[in-house]
Parts: C-alpha cells; sequence; structure tokens
C-alpha cells in the first residue's frame, strides 16, 4: 500500500514534457562502504581473538605430549585431552558469538536503515524534482524486512566458531593419529583461520547489500514507485554474466521481478538477492505508470 506517490513537478517536469521524455531515473542506490566496513570489523576481531586462543592452546597441548611422534598415535590421554580442549573451545567461543550476534547485526541494519532513508530520499528528488520528498517511510512491510535481516544474520554469525572448529578439531586428530605433531597441524590451523576470516567477510559485505537492496526496495513501493533499473556494479573478479549483459540496465516491475539465474531459471528477485550478488538498483519513473493511478 502507498503512502504517498511520488510526482514530477516543477522543472523536472517541465523538461520532461518539452523534450518528451517517458522514463525518469534517479540516481543508483549504493550502500555506504564504512557499513559492512564496521560489520566485518567486528567480526574480525572476535575471529582473531579465537584462532590466537586455539593456537595457542592447541601448542601448549601438544607441547605437554611432546615426545616421539609414534607414541602419539598410541597414547590414549592426548587423545582425550585433545577432546575435552576441543569441548572447552566449542562451548566458550558458542556462547562469545552468540552474545555479540545480535547487537552487531542490529547495529549495522540501523545504520543501514538510515543510508537508505538519506540516500533513496536525494535519489527521488533528483528524479522527481520534488524538493520537500522524504524516503525514511517505515510500514509493516518494513518492519518484516528488518526482523528477517536481524534472524539470518544473528543465525550466521553463530555458524562462525562451529565452522572454524570442526576443521580444527579434524586436523587435530589427524595429526594424533599420524603422529606427525605441530609441524604439519600449525600450517593447517592457519589454513582454517584465514578460510574463516574470508566466509566472514563474504557474509558481512553480501548481508549489508541484502538488507541494504530490500529496505530499499519497501520504501520505494511504498512510496509508490512502482519499477526500477538493474545496475551492475562491475566491481566483481566473477561477474555473473546473465546479471552484467541481460539484466544491467533493464527496468522491471516489482509486480514481475526477473529470473536471477537466467531467463525462465531461478527465483524470482531483485538486485543483490542472489548469493553474494553486488547489482543494485535505481528507482524509475514512468509516466504511463503514473496515468494508470
Amino acid at each position: 500500500m502507498a503512502h504517498k506517490q511520488v510526482r514530477v513537478v516543477g522543472k523536472r517536469a517541465a523538461w520532461a514534457d518539452q523534450f518528451k521524455v517517458d522514463v525518469l531515473r534517479g540516481s543508483p542506490l549504493i550502500v555506504a562502504g564504512a557499513i559492512a566496513q564496521q560489520y566485518n570489523d567486528t567480526l574480525q576481531k572476535h575471529i582473531d581473538a579465537m584462532v590466537r586462543e586455539v593456537m595457542r592452546d592447541v601448542d601448549s597441548l601438544f607441547v605437554t605430549f611432546s615426545g616421539d611422534g609414534m607414541s602419539w598415535a598410541m597414547d590414549a590421554s592426548l587423545a582425550s585431552q585433545a577432546r575435552i580442549l576441543s569441548n572447552a573451545m566449542r562451548d566458550k567461543f558458542t556462547k562469545l558469538f552468540a552474545s555479540i550476534a545480535t547487537p552487531t547485526v542490529e547495529r549495522m541494519v540501523s545504520r543501514t536503515e538510515k543510508d537508505s532513508g538519506l540516500k533513496l530520499g536525494a535519489s527521488l528528488r533528483e528524479m522527481s524534482g520534488e524538493l520537500t520528498l522524504k524516503a525514511n517511510v517505515f510500514s509493516e512491510g518494513l518492519r518484516d524486512i528488518l526482523t528477517a535481516t536481524v534472524a539470518e544474520n544473528v543465525a550466521l554469525i553463530k555458524r562462525i566458531p562451529e565452522k572454524y572448529l570442526d576443521d580444527v578439531q579434524g586436523a587435530v586428530m589427524r595429526s594424533i593419529q599420524t603422529g606427525n605433531g605441530l609441524a604439519d597441524l600449525k600450517p593447517q590451523l592457519e589454513t582454517y583461520g584465514v578460510k574463516t576470516k574470508n566466509w566472514a567477510k563474504n557474509v558481512s559485505l553480501d548481508q549489508t547489500r541484502k538488507a541494504y537492496n530490500g529496505i530499499n526496495a519497501s520504501r520505494m513501493q511504498s512510496l509508490g514507485v512502482k519499477s526500477f533499473e538493474w545496475v551492475h556494479s562491475g566491481g566483481s573478479n566473477h561477474p555473473r554474466e546473465y546479471h552484467r549483459d541481460t539484466l544491467n540496465g533493464k527496468i522491471f516491475s516489482f509486480d514481475n521481478l526477473p529470473h536471477l539465474d537466467g531467463p525462465n531459471q531461478g527465483e524470482r528477485g531483485i538486485p543483490g538477492q542472489a548469493p553474494y550478488c553486488r547489482c543494485t538498483m535505481r528507482p524509475i519513473f514512468k509516466f504511463d505508470d503514473e496515468d494508470d493511478d
């Protein structure tokens, strides 16, 4: 349900009438990079602390049982202590990441919502010429989007220690079984730490974009904007060719969203909805839409 129909007024309307313009475009809606960066920085800080402590405790465990490598595989005490250590680390870091998840996500969502209000408002004013237009509407649909965003991101943050510690536990047990010790184990643990940090970085960037595009889509529809232009980011090393070559620059109605994986392939959705999609949108005003109201 639209709270307000966006109208083209003043000099903008006169210009469009003079040059027979059928479609007006707002500026692309791109979330402030500092929001995702702060989100990522918070996650990285806690991951770094977890990795340092795990590396230290695993090193201490193996030093305590130092000796002939072949005896390690036969040493029930080492395997038993490794399991105890693994359970203790899992319990500690599961609780830690659960404790930081909600405030970290709520901070990201709050900043994203405010950024949307400012930039969408500027884009719509540029498009319509309506200088008093405000875009920070807060509908029931938007409330649902924010609630779902928080829930999804909290669940993702809670997965971080599980993803890392599963790998660590497996590597430690294999090292005990083979008797190879810390020489082979330390590089593996370092690799798992980097992998976890990279995953968290990708998630924080992706989820911030998803939240931003979802908020903008909800607000645009609340304001009576019926269409958007798909804008490909152009910044990825591995772009989706369909998004770059087919969807980019096309105008779509919110009532008839495009397929995300190819012609008639995959779910329908908005830019940024597909995993790790960096595309965004710009609001579109079509004069024939105004005639339909």
